[in-house]
């Protein structure tokens, strides 16, 4: 066995970050998630529909047109991240000169350009949709297949996720607090002063976390050396990838449950066991910090189990949350509970989303030569983007059918009737458990997982270090007087 054999094994049996990398990478979530979760979340329905008296049914419209917009963007931007050849790499320019632009962006959706009308709001509402997705998706395709890019080995990436899971879940909390205290709870449907002020606030941090972090991630620039797909067939190989497409299936459905609830919440909040203000803000918390404390142990579970077991267990606590939910969570105590064991089961499932995406790219890798993080990243966002539109939509139609009022702003002081409480726990406790249990149903045909799939992932890291090598000898050949970082 040679020297430079020997080397890539003992790289390939112990694959670690520097610190700084790993704090990166959560900070670079924070800058994302902190303006996404909000933006194409619950808070912009609630926004537009109680507080801008949206009608329900321009609301819905809105969410399924702009699920076109998304079939078209995602893989699109992929694709030419992919591509993207310069100096400062593939990812980072996109990440460091596109957050100024994301912030803007961001900030220009919760001020409607036309509010004299349902017709005129339908469309500012629609084209804020547009402008911010298509900055997101440029952002978002990058940090979340930046795991896949960073390290190989599952261990090495359900280390980073969790790592930067308990730096970014800090920022998320925030980001998703605010907008509940300051957006319900109120006598009247006018809008809280604190509201527009703190979303500016929050994009110019979300710009800072972006830039900073972008000095510091680790990027494989060897890729750049390397020839891309052409267009089409890189579509074609990505549909070509069997599990991909089984986890990409789950994927959709747990997305689509995930947004009616935090959509639904702020419905459940204001409706059902009244809640506003700080006190808001109880549910949420709850739901984050028993993610966050169960990640470790998340965590400890991919080792002995791997990542497809650890999965679907977490879904079943969200079915069995969701399920419990409906029958007990009328009134405070009870609905604290259950939604305890659905940010356990919620935390895992999260946890283990961008690891799975990395092992479809590693599989991917091993069928064409080739790395292609931000296409699979677009191709899952065409799949998963449509469940967001869909299930905001689904749960105001749900709402209209059991007499939610159309024009909400109209009636002062509103209080649900039975019915609407009716129709706002079946959108936010059934529906969601009947999706997790789809979801389960495509993880049981998974087929990354044993054994056989972990001696192909040292295959993986194998290439990869030997790429590496490659490049480095490249850069001495090419450029003897550049310092060259080993």
């Amino acid at each position: 066995m040679s020297m430079d054999h020997e080397k890539i094994e003992d790289s390939v049996n112990e694959e670690k970050l520097p610190r700084i990398q790993k704090l990166a990478y959560g900070i670079l979530y924070i800058g994302n998630l902190s303006l996404s979760q909000i933006a194409l979340g619950g808070a912009v329905t609630f926004f537009y529909n109680v507080k801008m008296g949206l009608d329900t049914y321009w609301t819905s419209l809105a969410w399924i047109i702009f699920a076109v917009w998304n079939a078209v963007n995602d893989p699109l931007i992929g694709i030419i991240e992919d591509r993207t050849k310069s100096k400062w790499g593939r990812r980072i320019p996109y990440l460091r000169f596109g957050a100024p632009f994301y912030a803007i962006s961001f900030v220009l959706m919760w001020y409607p350009f036309f509010t004299t009308s349902q017709i005129g709001l339908f469309f500012s509402f629609l084209l804020n949709l547009f402008v911010f997705d298509t900055l997101y998706s440029m952002i978002g395709l990058i940090t979340y297949g930046l795991a896949a890019e960073m390290v190989v080995t599952a261990k090495a990436r359900s280390n980073l996720i969790m790592v930067g899971g308990f730096i970014s879940s800090i920022g998320a909390v925030i980001a998703l607090v605010l907008p509940m205290i300051l957006l319900t709870g109120d006598e009247t449907s006018a809008l809280n002063p604190a509201f527009r002020p703190t979303m500016i606030g929050l994009s110019i941090f979300s710009m800072a976390c972006l830039i900073w972090g972008s000095y510091y991630i680790k990027e494989n620039k060897y890729t750049q050396r390397e020839d891309a797909l052409p267009f089409f067939k890189s579509i074609t190989e990505t549909v070509k990838n069997k599990p991909f497409l089984i986890f990409e299936g789950a994927n959709f459905f747990f997305t689509l449950a995930q947004t009616i609830i935090f959509t639904g919440l702020y419905y459940f909040n204001e409706y059902v066991i009244e809640l506003g203000g700080i006190e808001a803000s109880i549910p949420l918390l709850l739901i984050y910090v028993s993610s966050f404390i169960f990640t470790l142990v998340w965590n400890k579970l991919n080792q002995r189990f791997g990542l497809k077991k650890v999965f679907i267990a977490a879904l079943i606590l969200c079915v069995i949350s969701g399920t419990t939910a409906f029958f007990i969570a009328r009134n405070f105590y009870p609905a604290m509970i259950v939604l305890i064991i659905f940010g356990i089961g919620f935390g895992g499932v999260s946890m283990n989303q961008g690891a799975l995406n990395g092992e479809v790219i590693d599989y991917d890798e091993l069928s064409t030569g080739k790395r292609r993080e931000t296409t699979y990243s677009g191709m899952n966002a065409l799949i998963t983007k449509p469940a967001i539109s869909i299930a905001n939509a689904l749960f105001l139609w749900l709402l209209r059918l059991f007499g939610y009022p159309q024009n909400i702003d109209s009636i002062p002081n509103y209080v649900a009737t039975t019915s609407v409480k009716t129709g706002i726990m079946v959108g936010f406790t059934l529906i969601p458990a009947i999706v997790f249990i789809v979801a389960v149903a495509f993880m049981l045909f998974y087929p990354l997982d044993g054994s056989d799939w972990n001696k192909k992932k040292k295959l993986v890291r194998e290439i990869h270090l030997k790429k590496e090598k490659e490049y480095l000898d490249f850069l001495r050949k090419e450029k003897p007087k550049e310092k060259i970082e080993g």
